[in-house]
């Protein structure tokens, strides 16, 4: 056997008695391990075992177990040489050899079990640690999230104090401008009192003043009133009588004064009893049923004007539905020419010894005298519902237009005749003339007739006539006086002889030498 080499020193054992495990290169660490196995089998340092040299000889154990050379020990327990020393060197390389091997498979198990150990515990701490990361950076994301909720939140907080303080702003403004509009509002409201109570203090003076004015106009309204009351009385007194004898002169004309007539230079007296004077030679409308739902009649009357002398051209009527013309000497029935006396569809035509006369049985006499004088009698049941020239056959007197507003009204319009209004004009001889007028008409020829009649219209229209005539001589007032005298016999008067050799002489061979020719 070949002799071991120098040992080491052996470390000693642990409390248990057990060799520490080997490293990765077989060493066995303090408390017993084995050292590492070097050059054929040489131990280490430390308790380790010594080195075995070449041919796996172990040698001599030194101080205090050592082995040295040859496999002899040293100091109290060195092994000599011989038999015995050598099996038991072979036992004991054996036993050392199992457990080295044993040891060596403890140790590899427990080297693959500490390394299982450490790779679990690795696992587990780098498991750990990246769930430790994991819930770092959890907690990183969380507290970033918590940073920006606070943020966020700050913001919100900051927002809506902003916001709050902006409202308090606004409130602020609001509460002022309600403020300042109430204080201007008040203001105003003063003024307006002030101005109202000023208005109202100078609406009351001014009351007073007008109350004062108004009994000071009163005080003078009544010494007014007063004395025009007097001179009221005595003029209505004045008017009364002159009223009462001018009714008395009419209340025989004809009852509800119902008679309308025109002659001479164109005058005309109303059913109302008013008088005008139209010169015309244009068509018109004398009398007419207008006012009614059914026109029972209407009368047209045309002038002409020759030498001077004016005389009625043509009178055209229509008497329910029958036409009746009159012009000059000669009468037609619609349209036809006819012979007097006549009488047909209830309408009765003849001559008289100074005019013709046409009566309708639908209540209307007309007379015509065949020159310049025509008349109309109505039954009253026409009253109020006539129209034309002739007026509204009403108890009104009075004309609010003038002769030419009338005229115009009731001018009818003939395509194939001309007319031409005719303009009086006053010649030297008026002022000479007329005082003739009154002489007649206030004569004693007429004294029957005053009372009956409205002398003073006729006066007028006779003076009207002498101051448009261009003859020096009377013969322009022949035709009122002759009206006059026409009207008086109508109403009940007895006109005695007023026809003279040199005032309106009768012509010599006449058929009529009555008055009222």
């Amino acid at each position: 056997m070949v002799p071991m080499g120098h040992m080491d020193e052996m470390d000693p054992m642990d409390e248990m008695g057990q060799m520490g495990p080997m490293d990765e290169n077989g060493q066995m660490g303090h408390g017993g391990r084995m050292g590492q196995m070097v050059h054929d089998g040489q131990m280490g340092h430390d308790g380790q075992m010594g080195q075995m040299g070449h041919g796996g000889q172990m040698g001599r154990m030194g101080h205090d177990g050592q082995m040295d050379h040859g496999g002899q020990m040293v100091h109290g327990g060195q092994m000599g040489h011989g038999d015995k020393s050598e099996e038991k060197e072979d036992k004991s390389g054996e036993k050392v050899k199992n457990d080295k091997s044993g040891e060596k498979e403890k140790s590899e198990e427990k080297v693959k079990d500490d390394k299982s150990e450490e790779k679990d515990k690795s696992e587990e701490k780098e498991k750990k640690e990246k769930e430790d990361k994991s819930g770092e950076k959890e907690d990183k994301s969380g507290e970033k999230e918590k940073k920006d909720k606070s943020v966020e939140k700050e913001k919100n907080d900051k927002s809506g104090e902003k916001e709050k303080k902006d409202k308090s702003v606004e409130k602020l403004k609001e509460d002022k401008s309600e403020e300042k509009d109430k204080s201007e509002e008040k203001e105003k409201n003063d003024k307006s009192g002030e101005k109202e109570k000023s208005g109202e203090k100078e609406k009351e003076d001014k009351s007073e003043e007008k109350d004062k004015s108004e009994e000071k106009d009163k005080s003078e309204e009544k010494e007014k009133n007063d004395k025009s009351g007097e001179k009221e009385k005595s003029e209505e007194k004045e008017k009364e009588d002159k009223s009462g004898e001018k009714e008395k002169k009419d209340k025989n004309i004809s009852t509800n004064n119902q008679f309308c007539s025109t002659w001479g230079d164109s005058h005309f007296r109303t059913f109302n009893g008013d008088f005008f004077q139209l010169p015309s030679t244009c068509n018109y409308i004398l009398a007419s049923q207008c006012k009614s739902s059914l026109e029972s009649f209407s009368i047209l009357i045309k002038r002409q004007k020759i030498d001077g002398v004016t005389t009625i051209k043509k009178i055209t009527m229509n008497l329910e539905g029958v036409d009746v013309e009159l012009a000059g000497t000669s009468v037609r029935f619609n349209e036809e020419l006819v012979t007097l006396p006549f009488s047909q569809s209830g309408i009765s035509i003849a001559r008289g010894c100074s005019y013709v006369k046409i009566e309708a049985k639908l209540g209307l006499v007309m007379k015509w005298n065949e020159e310049d004088s025509f008349s109309v009698e109505l039954d009253a049941k026409f009253k109020n519902e006539t129209c034309g020239l002739c007026a509204d056959f009403t108890t009104e007197t009075g004309i609010s237009m003038t002769p030419e507003d009338v005229g115009e009204m009731w001018k009818v319009s003939d395509l194939n005749e001309e007319c031409e209004d005719m303009s009086s004009t006053a010649t030297t001889t008026c002022a000479k003339q007329t005082s003739l007028c009154e002489e007649l008409l206030s004569g004693t020829a007429f004294l029957s007739c005053q009372d009956l009649l409205d002398t003073d219209k006729y006066i007028e229209a006779c003076e009207k006539d002498m101051c448009n005539c261009n003859s020096s001589s009377s013969s322009c007032l022949c035709k009122t006086i002759t009206e006059y005298s026409r009207q008086c016999a109508y109403v009940g008067g007895k006109p005695q002889e007023w026809k003279t050799e040199d005032i309106c002489a009768t012509p010599r061979g006449a058929k009529c030498v009555m008055n009222t020719a």
